[in-house]
């Protein structure tokens, strides 16, 4: 799944919200996902916007075009990847020190979302994207700081509004209904032990109600 937000749209948490929803689904329905979580960023381009990756080693065994490889692969899925690329190791040695030094290394606009993965404890461990060896980010699932950070509640009042504040701050919130998923910013009054008040608009929004849960992640 990629992310991309455009820039008109890069204020307000948003960015925040679109990247941590994923976690917050990870936490609702763990049996869908793997123990190890990865994250692909994008590699290194030069002023031309090309991958020297790709012209030196991929390009030699796809002949495509790099953009139209990665689009062919994001809609069509990687098995024809498998199906093209060598079987056995490329050793380094045979690549040109411009492609050597860019291994792993995440392009100009891409470092926000790498520090942001880092944030909630992912790590580069040397395992790079195919197409232009953009570091692969990973993370055991129990250990992504939003997973742990994240809160189940069981819905007590609805109010008609909720003022953002210390005690109700604002969260992302999840509905934890897999055939209707949704999610929303929202101020979340947390009461004692695992109980919370939403506003009418937000549950409705949500569709939920008083004896539902509700899972929320707060925002930083």
């Amino acid at each position: 799944m990629s992310l991309f937000l455009m820039p008109e749209y890069r204020k307000n948490s948003i960015g925040q919200f679109l990247s941590r929803a994923r976690y917050l689904f990870m936490s609702d329905f763990p049996e869908r996902f793997s123990n190890i979580v990865f994250a692909e960023i994008r590699g290194w381009l030069n002023e031309s916007e090309k991958s020297p990756f790709w012209e030196h080693l991929g390009k030699k065994f796809f002949n495509l075009p790099f953009a139209r490889a990665d689009f062919i692969s994001a809609v069509n899925g990687s098995q024809f990847i498998s199906d093209l690329m060598p079987r056995f190791p490329v050793y380094l040695e045979l690549l040109p020190e411009e492609v050597i030094e860019i291994i792993g290394m995440p392009h100009e606009e891409s470092i926000p979302a790498k520090r942001l993965l880092e944030r909630e404890g992912f790590s580069y461990q040397g395992t790079v994207d195919i197409f232009d060896a953009g570091p692969v980010m990973e993370c055991d699932r129990c250990n992504i700081e939003s997973i742990r950070n994240a809160k189940l509640l069981t819905i007590k009042n609805l109010v008609s509004e909720i003022r953002e504040d210390e005690s109700s701050p604002k969260c992302i919130v999840s509905n934890r209904c897999l055939e209707d998923y949704r999610l929303i910013m929202a101020p979340v009054h947390c009461e004692e032990g695992e109980e919370a008040t939403i506003s009418e608009q937000d549950a409705e929004i949500l569709r939920v109600s008083v004896g539902s849960q509700i899972q929320t992640l707060e925002l930083r």
